[in-house]
């Protein structure tokens, strides 16, 4: 639906619509909308006749293949519209945007796991850096009589080992689907906890015949091999389900256990983790009612190579399945149900088996993208456009990366954008000791505008994702305005600096709480050493978020020259959430 007309006693200002290349795709609750126009031109009239319209010009991102308004020219009186676009009429100068739209920097950068011979390894983020880590279990040499030698599972780094004396006479290879690591999140501060476990059992014969055996266990139960780890409740700490216990920080009832589902997601967005169980035919939904239990959705037809991501960049979970060797079917959420979306062909899609398929954000515009083994032994890239895949790569063949297939997308150097992490060449274990960055920085960030005047403004960017020796957790990595410059003419530039401090993630209301304080560099005036200096000091409670608390403006030389504090009457209680500057 969109608007088409404004009217007024004598006047109106009519909308005009036309296709647009990038259509999208969002959850409603129990159905899809759909953007598939853009604004091409703005006509305001008087009772008889047209005072002004207004044309809209778009380019294509090249990263993203998103439409970008490039350029707003107005028309005067005399203006000709047919079909809904401005033909032809006086018209002043054009506001014209500029984005730093093509951010492809494909480029190999240095990735080296600790220890590749790490039994049931795990890689994750445990210190809360964005760079990712391994913990596992290693093997040591342990003598048993007098030349012989046998391997001992011990993990490292924390010591809550098995017996060794129980392990003696047996490889860590065989052990292998007894120990397992896992991790979570406990508290909200940015580190995770490293979990080492084993339930195993060891049998002996005794000097009469007879057999005595004796089970090694440290999962309490709790923490089984099938434990379900996420936040189930959302309120930034892991719960965790297994089949005989179940540990929410938020439930209400603790009594009950073994929801069904193996696979963990998002389907409503609504920052609770839900679960999903398969069959041979169908996918049993159930979402997270945020304190003692799940709700059944309907069941979603099954086809083979499922995978999960946000392919239309919703906030909400979609599916992905392969329909044949060259057919892919997407299935979005509308938040309540799954909605079969289209068909995919192409027959670059032939050689990659849906075992060998990774999901992730690879260009930083939201939305999910299919990353796929061919042959197993080169990586293909598929961008999510729309309604579709473009095959995006680099290298002969199709292939973005020659020779090296991708054993997991992460995050590889902590700069909030995900990465290929690579296997030896040619083969599907260990690692490359390298990895491929694709992007340089979040697409289509407008940088520059030329004002009807000749005046320019330019915009340049950093990244904030939480302040270093802050030990909350901070989940995301933000594209934040570093510095702005005002050109009125050619001669003289004026540049206004930003820094930010205190951003805080509100789990309870999952969103983003702002900054603490923002302090800004104005630009130096005639006369001025040293640049004065506006410190503004926000306020982070849910009723008011992003008003200011106080404001302190200084000298170059760090003098107060005014203050002015805010105060406010709030109630953080309930709904609906007030915040009165009193």
């Amino acid at each position: 639906c969109y608007i088409s007309t404004i009217s007024y006693a004598n006047g109106s200002v009519r909308f005009h619509w036309a296709e647009r290349p990038d259509p999208n795709t969002y959850g409603t609750g129990y159905m899809l909308g759909r953007v598939d126009k853009r604004l091409a031109t703005i006509e305001v009239k008087s009772a008889t006749a047209v005072l002004r319209a207004y044309k809209l010009e778009h380019i294509v991102s090249t990263t993203s293949g998103r439409s970008l308004l490039s350029k707003v020219t107005e028309y005067g009186r005399n203006a000709v519209i047919t079909d809904g676009l401005v033909k032809s009429g006086s018209k002043l100068p054009p506001y014209q945007f500029t984005y730093k739209h093509n951010v492809f920097d494909q480029k190999k950068i240095s990735f080296q796991i600790q220890k590749e011979e790490l039994f049931a390894a795990l890689i994750d983020d445990f210190d809360g850096n964005r760079v990712i880590e391994q913990i596992g279990w290693d093997t040591i040499k342990k003598k048993e009589g007098r030349d012989e030698y046998s391997y001992t599972c011990e993990p490292k780094p924390i010591a809550n080992t098995p017996s060794n004396e129980a392990l003696i006479k047996n490889s860590c290879q065989y052990y292998l689907d007894k120990i397992w690591t896992t991790q979570r999140r406990s508290d909200l501060n940015k580190y995770k906890k490293q979990l080492f476990f084993y339930d195993y059992e060891v049998c002996r014969e005794n000097s009469r015949g007879r057999e005595r055996c004796h089970r090694y266990s440290n999962t309490g139960e709790l923490f089984e091999k099938t434990s379900r780890i996420a936040d189930f409740d959302g309120d930034g700490k892991e719960d965790v389900i297994s089949d005989n216990k179940q540990e929410f920080t938020k439930a209400i009832d603790q009594t009950w256990s073994n929801i069904k589902g193996s696979k963990i997601f998002d389907v409503n967005g609504d920052g609770r983790a839900d679960l999903g169980e398969l069959d041979a035919k169908y996918l049993y939904t159930r979402i997270s009612n945020g304190t003692s239990g799940f709700i059944s959705l309907p069941r979603t037809r099954m086809y083979s190579g499922l995978i999960f991501g946000d392919f239309n960049g919703d906030g909400l979970t979609d599916l992905f399945y392969s329909k044949g060797e060259h057919d892919r079917q997407i299935y979005f959420s509308s938040g309540l149900k799954f909605i079969a979306g289209p068909v995919i062909h192409s027959s670059s899609l032939g050689d990659i088996l849906s075992d060998s398929v990774l999901v992730a954000d690879v260009n930083g515009d939201g939305r999910a993208d299919y990353i796929g083994n061919r042959k197993r032994d080169h990586t293909r890239l598929f961008l999510m456009r729309g309604d579709t895949l473009f095959h995006y790569h680099t290298e002969g063949h199709g292939d973005l990366i020659r020779d090296y297939p991708t054993a997991i997308m992460a995050d590889a150097d902590g700069d909030g954008f995900i990465d290929f992490i690579t296997h030896g060449k040619k083969i599907t274990a260990g690692f490359d000791g390298r990895a491929t960055k694709l992007i340089s920085e979040r697409p289509d960030m407008l940088v520059g505008v030329v004002l009807p005047s000749g005046g320019q403004l330019s915009a340049s960017y950093t990244t904030y994702g939480g302040d270093p020796e802050d030990e909350r957790w901070f989940p995301p990595v933000l594209t934040v305005l570093a510095a702005l410059t005002e050109k009125p003419n050619s001669s003289q530039a004026f540049t206004t600096r930003f820094a930010y401090s205190g951003g805080r993630w509100d789990f309870d209301n999952r969103r983003f709480a702002g900054f603490k304080q923002i302090i800004t560099t104005l630009p130096k005036l005639a006369g001025e050493t040293k640049a004065p200096t506006v410190e503004t000091t926000y306020r982070q409670d849910v009723s008011s978020v992003g008003k200011i608390a106080q404001r302190i403006w200084k000298d170059g030389n760090g003098t107060i020259l005014r203050k002015q504090v805010e105060e406010y009457s709030t109630d953080n209680s309930k709904l609906p959430y007030t915040s009165l500057n009193t």
